[in-house]
């Protein structure tokens, strides 16, 4: 009960923070805010994915958030893959790709939720009902993202 009750406090304190630019009123979670709040969601998924207190499965934890696992995979493996310092901050990130195609910044969170949500739900899906394809599913979403992605960085620096 208590894994729920701080889960969903995190996530709610998140989803305030970035639907509230939907709305009048501006907020911001900054860096620090949103460490914490990464922080928090990490030691309970390890917490309760392991030992007695396994009230989700192992394989279970890499879907709660495919969606910045994957840009962030995919960042730290370009930006290795072509010599560049992975600390150092560029636009190639999916959030920056999305907004360079002309897009408002309340529609690309909104198309990030969506993504994120979709991948959440057929993977927590394929955990529930084919457990054994669990991470074979997570590898094939994150070899498609790296494709699609790569693939719109290309085009958008040949224009």
């Amino acid at each position: 009960f208590l894994f729920l009750l701080i889960f969903f406090t995190c996530l709610n304190l998140f989803a305030f923070f970035n639907i509230a630019s939907f709305f009048k009123f501006k907020s911001f979670l900054g860096d620090s805010g949103s460490t914490m709040i990464g922080f928090i969601l990490g030691c309970l998924l390890i917490y309760y994915s392991q030992g007695k207190n396994m009230y989700i499965y192992p394989y279970q934890v890499i879907w709660i958030a495919p969606l910045p696992f994957f840009d962030f995979a995919r960042v730290i493996i370009s930006r290795l893959y072509y010599k560049t310092n992975p600390f150092k901050p560029k636009k190639d990130h999916i959030h920056h790709i999305i907004l360079n195609n002309k897009n408002s910044s309340k529609k690309t969170l909104l198309i990030l939720l969506i993504l994120n949500f979709l991948l959440i739900v057929i993977g927590l899906s394929f955990s529930y009902f084919l457990p054994s394809y669990s991470i074979l599913t997570f590898v094939f979403f994150f070899l498609c993202y790296l494709l699609i992605v790569n693939f719109k960085i290309a085009k958008l620096y040949e224009n």
